[in-house]
């Protein structure tokens, strides 16, 4: 790939471009406090509660029976997720008016046929961690060499929600490299803690988890594979996972509590699994795009892991398989 330009200008106008999709009217005076926010006016009585007061299951039963439209409850979350990354730097791709659009287009679907059997989804906003991909917007991953590329093709999973019913509005951020639990990259910059501004989001999910936890959406899809979801988690809906355990407890459903024998190796042996050739191609990528290592990622030293042969692939194979 070639650089046209600094990394610093790319993040810049990549920067501008997202906060340029936020509409006037939904700017927040002084982005400090999320209570206080959420208290300015900024969101009406009526989308305050379709954003605080119901899970997913309840606002799709609540568009089915035209308690709410799907345009109310996408213009609701758009909102509160502007809101949100106004507070945390959550976001990193913005498609509202899309959104909208698409919401408006579900609500005449369903006045035009009332008594049609809706899809699973219909009219339920969810936003995506930044590595899926979607037409028209980038996924960078953090890395500033796939910036300005806009994706042509849909990835499988968001295809497979818009198939059922749902509007796609935003993506989240990720760590540079996707490889650390520190949602910060030169691109769009670090995720900030809802609960603590001073603090980490976690990651790679950690848009999503800072998203969530202001309610900017209520439901929001990541991946993991050595944390990327339950790191966020635990950063940011801590007191959530208590309560789901102590909930699914009094349904008569096992919870049972993991602890871990040894985490450092549990962690040596994930990093050896992610960069079995010597993290080759994620610093190629980082090079390509002139861009310095983030301290998250610098602090890994992606360059001192070594290569795997293929005896150290079979001993990585059965320390994951003991641990």
């Amino acid at each position: 790939m070639t650089i046209k330009q600094d990394y610093k200008v790319i993040a810049q106008g990549k920067r501008e471009q997202r906060d340029s999709l936020i509409p006037s009217e939904w700017r927040v005076k002084t982005p400090s406090d999320s209570q206080n926010v959420l208290q300015s006016g900024l969101l009406s009585e009526k989308e305050l509660k379709i954003t605080s007061d119901h899970d997913a299951v309840d606002i799709l039963e609540r568009i089915k029976t035209r308690q709410y439209s799907a345009e109310e409850v996408t213009r609701a979350f758009c909102k509160r997720a502007a809101i949100a990354q106004q507070l945390t730097n959550c976001l990193t791709e913005i498609f509202f008016d899309e959104a909208i659009e698409r919401s408006k287009k579900l609500d005449e679907e369903l006045a035009g046929n009332p008594d049609q059997h809706l899809r699973p989804l219909h009219g339920l906003p969810i936003s995506i961690k930044d590595s899926f991909r979607v037409p028209g917007v980038d996924s960078t991953t953090g890395l500033v060499c796939w910036a300005n590329e806009p994706d042509t093709e849909f990835s499988s999973l968001p295809k497979l929600l818009l198939d059922l019913g749902a509007v796609l509005y935003c993506k989240t951020n990720v760590p540079q490299t996707m490889m650390t639990a520190d949602s910060d990259n030169n691109v769009f910059g670090r995720t900030l803690n809802p609960n603590n501004l001073s603090l980490t989001a976690g990651g790679s999910s950690g848009g999503e988890g800072a998203l969530i936890a202001l309610r900017g959406s209520i439901l929001g899809v990541g991946t993991d594979i050595a944390g990327s979801i339950r790191i966020p988690s635990i950063c940011c809906v801590r007191r959530n996972l208590a309560e789901s355990a102590r909930k699914l407890e009094a349904a008569g459903i096992e919870v049972i509590p993991i602890s871990l024998p040894d985490v450092g190796e549990a962690v040596e042996t994930i990093m050896r699994m992610f960069s079995l050739d010597g993290c080759k191609f994620i610093q190629n990528l980082i090079a390509s795009g002139g861009e310095p290592e983030v301290p998250s990622v610098r602090n890994i030293n992606l360059a001192g892991i070594p290569a795997a042969s293929l005896e150290d692939f079979f001993k990585l194979n059965a320390a994951r398989s003991r641990i």
